[in-house]
C-alpha cells in the first residue's frame, strides 16, 4: 500500500525508510496558493478567513483553515470541486493543556462535518525536521484520536493524497 505525507517543510530524503511512498516537500512539490506559478506543484490555500477561501477553491489543490472554522458553504464547495482539506498534526503535537484540548475539539468537529458532507481531507505531519515526522501508523492513530475510524484515517493518507497528486 502507498502512504503519502503531502506536507513536510524540510528536504526529507529518507522518507521511504519511514514507510512513505512519497512526500510533498514545501517549496518543491507544494507551495502557497499566491506563490503557485508552476502547474506541476500543488497549491495550498491557507487562510483563517472563509470568505477568502471560498472564491479561490477551484484553483487550489489543498485547503487549510488553521482555526477549523465551520463555514458549511466552504466545506460544501470543497466537496463539489473535489478539493481536500489539510489536517496537519504538528500544531496538535506542539501544544499542550487547554490549547491542545481546544485544537482536538475543533478538529474533531470539523472532521465530523467533512464526513457528513462528503468532503475529503488529508492528514499531514507538517514536520519541519526529521524528529517531527510521523510514520503512517502514527498518523492513522492520531486520526483515530481525532474521531476518525481506522478506514477514514487510512484513506486520508493513501487514497485522497494519491488523487490530489494525480497518480
Amino acid at each position: 500500500m502507498d502512504y503519502f505525507d503531502l506536507h513536510v517543510r524540510f528536504n526529507f530524503e529518507n522518507y521511504k525508510e519511514s514507510g512513505f511512498s512519497r512526500v510533498g516537500i514545501w517549496g518543491k512539490d507544494l507551495e502557497g496558493f499566491e506563490d503557485n506559478r508552476r502547474s506541476e506543484r500543488l497549491a495550498l490555500l491557507e487562510s483563517a478567513d472563509s470568505s477568502y477561501i471560498k472564491p479561490r477553491i477551484k484553483r487550489c489543490s489543498l485547503i487549510h483553515n488553521p482555526n477549523y472554522e465551520l463555514d458549511l458553504g466552504v466545506i460544501r464547495a470543497a466537496a463539489k470541486h473535489e478539493k481536500a482539506f489539510e489536517v496537519p498534526v504538528r500544531p496538535l503535537l506542539a501544544s499542550s493543556g487547554i490549547e491542545r484540548a481546544s485544537i482536538i475539539k475543533r478538529t474533531r468537529r470539523f472532521l465530523t462535518i467533512c464526513n457528513k458532507l462528503g468532503t475529503d481531507y488529508i492528514l499531514t505531519s507538517r514536520a519541519s525536521n526529521i524528529y517531527e515526522t510521523k510514520r503512517p501508523a502514527e498518523l492513522i492513530a492520531i486520526g483515530c484520536a481525532l474521531g476518525l475510524t481506522y478506514d477514514q484515517s487510512l484513506r486520508a493518507i493513501t487514497e485522497v493524497p494519491k488523487r490530489i497528486m494525480g497518480l
